[in-house]
């Protein structure tokens, strides 16, 4: 299954990896190009860095490049998706309500 997470922060990254580690061919997506270079470079030391959950960071500097890849632009990879996940944040504002900008 083609899986596409749209956020590699802490939900859209683990949700990622996991995907990856149960077999999919996953590909996550970040605006962060510190992030993404360093999940690109598969170092564990440079993974830590954006990771709180213990054994993540093996799993991804395991999976990258081979069923887990990081993009920033999804339009080479969207073709043939299964399934789309958006992991993005909805912080609260002045008034309470979802921000939901990060959506549209």
């Amino acid at each position: 299954m083609k899986v596409i997470v749209v956020g590699a922060g802490f939900v859209g990254l683990t949700h990622a990896a996991i995907c990856s580690e149960y077999g999919h061919d996953v590909w996550a997506c970040d605006v962060d190009p510190d992030r993404l270079a360093a999940f690109r470079s598969a170092r564990r030391d440079a993974i830590e860095r954006y990771v709180n959950e213990p054994g993540l960071a093996d799993i991804i500097a395991d999976k990258v490049g081979r069923s887990l890849h990081f993009v920033d632009d999804l339009c080479d990879v969207i073709d043939g998706t299964d399934a789309i996940f958006l992991c993005l944040p909805t912080p609260s504002g002045a008034n309470g309500a979802a921000d939901l900008s990060y959506y549209l």
